[in-house]
């Protein structure tokens, strides 16, 4: 059964094309000798290289779930500052993954796009410190030094919520200059279902500080071109269900299909090092959320997103907060939420 709604109209073009291809190809296995049924292309991508934190899309890759629905995914990777938000509304890929801040700052800015669905329910951005040196609350990082980027929508809403200003230093993309701190009063900006694992690996223990429990929490989600929404209803139907079934069977069953597909991609991911991501992600509900805050795989709540929007206008980031409809196309919200334990 389809974990995600399709509208009467879409359901049943899906149905007629489904149709048309048992009559063309064959149904069943009776002549080996047909041909195979010609697939799709989709150009989904990701918004950083290969690792688990894109498990459940490599897990769809991996066992076939896009073929299955007539899909040839190919999963592109970000590199450097590339905003996907850009390459989508510029039709160099279909379908990509930001956080939902990305893609209302980005709306905000006319870029023709939408959300389709949720997939981290809570945002892993946090704030790792060396073993002690954890700060109380957000307030007490007033003046501190933090390696973070900058524009970051998250440090403009703590300073201005906790009346603090951060000594900002810009982000690099390793955290040899934390491991490396004597003084262990540095402070980075890292996943939670990342770069404690490669201190620790280099015999430096954290502590973490959630950035979430500022209050600011962005979903990250799938989200595609208006364009392409109007103009391929089926495609990102048939998309967003197998990429659901992916995740779940990613984070429930063996995993070891992605792994492998993510090994081969991206080569400083060991098998502890994925496992570690893996559970990460369920040890802190960041895919399939809460049920006691209403949160569920794949949802999107119109409130929280108003919220959001909301805030990023009080901060002066955006100049209106759009209705629902402009945000997310809601024909493809998942019907109930699919659990992902």
């Amino acid at each position: 059964m389809s974990e995600f709604f399709l509208s009467p109209k879409y359901r049943a073009k899906l149905l007629l094309a489904l149709g048309y291809v048992c009559i063309s190809v064959g149904c069943g296995s009776g002549n080996q000798n047909q041909p195979e049924e010609e697939l799709t292309k989709v150009r989904f991508m990701a918004d950083w290289l290969a690792v688990p934190e894109q498990g459940g899309f490599f897990q769809a890759l991996a066992k076939g779930y896009y073929k299955e629905v007539g899909l040839d995914v190919e999963i592109m990777h970000r590199t450097g500052n590339t905003m996907q938000t850009l390459v989508v509304s510029q039709g160099a890929a279909d379908l990509s993954i930001g956080g939902s801040d990305e893609v209302l700052l980005a709306m905000g800015k006319g870029i023709r796009i939408k959300m389709l669905s949720g997939l981290f329910q809570n945002h892993p951005y946090c704030l790792m410190f060396h073993e002690g040196r954890r700060v109380d609350s957000f307030e007490d990082l007033d003046g501190r030094r933090v390696m973070a980027s900058p524009g970051s929508t998250w440090i403009s809403y703590i300073e201005q919520k906790y009346k603090i200003k951060l000594d900002l230093i810009p982000l690099e993309q390793t955290v040899q200059r934390f491991l490396a701190d004597s003084t262990r009063e540095f402070i980075q900006a890292v996943f939670i279902t990342n770069e404690p694992f490669v201190a620790l690996q280099a015999g430096v223990k954290t502590e973490t500080l959630l950035i979430s429990e500022s209050g600011w929490n962005p979903y990250k989600v799938i989200f595609s071109s208006r364009q392409f929404i109007r103009n391929e209803p089926e495609i990102v139907a048939a998309f967003l269900d197998a990429s659901t079934r992916g995740w779940k069977d990613y984070m429930q069953n063996d995993p070891s299909p992605a792994h492998e597909m993510i090994a081969d991609r991206n080569h400083a991911m060991s098998l502890e090092y994925m496992m570690f991501i893996r559970k990460s992600l369920k040890d802190f509900h960041i895919i399939e959320g809460n049920p006691s805050k209403g949160q569920a795989f794949g949802k999107l709540d119109p409130d929280r997103l108003t919220r959001e929007m909301q805030i990023l206008k009080d901060l002066g980031l955006v100049e209106t907060v759009y209705g629902v409809d402009q945000m997310i196309a809601s024909d493809y919200l998942p019907r109930v939420g699919a659990q992902v334990d």
